[in-house]
């Protein structure tokens, strides 16, 4: 389902975020996927994380936020200008204000402003593993403290059942300039980071490591996620 800008008047490009509240206070929780339209593993999962409940806080998951992109199965939006194509480059920081570029990422922020998470997980893939000059397989983080300290104990968590040790995810810094994740970081002040699979792995295996990731998240910050019973 679509909504509408009610700042700009603008029809959103995109559907609604799905919330789940928890029962007692906690942190808020953004999982975005789909900023790219070429990358379906974290759109599938994103479809799974949606289902599930938290007991505090609030988890909100926001896919696919590229939904033309994602019509067209291509990594950048359709029929704008070149410059404007990659959503996740269109976040401009300057000084310590985020200026969006072009209308869906124009969108997109004034919502991420309104929801102001205090954790911003972004779901991607790669062509590559790390080992081969890719980025598959990492967390690339905004180098906060805690999100450093977060992030290496979900490293440890989900790469313990990975055996080859070329295939294990590791801890990269600086998301790219332009990123949602960067913007966020840098000008909203969350932890946020960038979660990488590589296509050389199954679907299967890549929608899973997205879920296993963002669970491991959701319970180092105790807001103990389940799946939901369907009524």
């Amino acid at each position: 389902m679509l909504g509408s800008n009610e700042q700009s008047g603008e029809k959103a490009l995109f559907p609604q975020p799905i919330v789940r509240m928890g029962s007692e206070a906690g942190p808020t929780v953004l999982v975005v996927a789909g900023i790219h339209g070429n990358e379906p593993a974290g759109i599938r999962a994103a479809q799974i994380i949606a289902g599930w409940s938290v007991r505090r806080g609030k988890l909100v998951v926001w896919s696919p936020a590229n939904p033309a992109a994602v019509a067209r199965h291509q990594r950048t939006i359709p029929d704008v200008p070149p410059e404007e194509g990659d959503l996740n480059r269109n976040f401009v920081v300057e000084g310590r204000e985020c200026r969006p570029r072009g209308t869906l990422a124009r969108q997109l922020w004034h919502h991420v402003e309104q929801i102001r998470p205090d954790w911003l997980v972004d779901l991607h893939e790669s062509v590559k593993f790390h080992k081969d000059r890719g980025v598959g397989n990492t967390l690339i983080v905004y180098p906060r403290e805690e999100t450093v300290a977060v992030a290496k104990k979900l490293l440890a968590k989900v790469n313990q059942q990975i055996t080859g040790s070329d295939e294990k995810f590791v801890l990269l810094r600086w998301p790219a300039r332009g990123s949602l994740a960067r913007a966020a970081g840098a000008v909203l002040g969350c932890q946020s980071f960038i979660l990488e699979s590589t296509r050389q792995d199954p679907m299967e295996k890549r929608v899973a490591y997205h879920c296993e990731f963002v669970r491991a998240l959701l319970e180092e910050l105790q807001m103990e996620p389940t799946a939901r019973t369907p009524k």
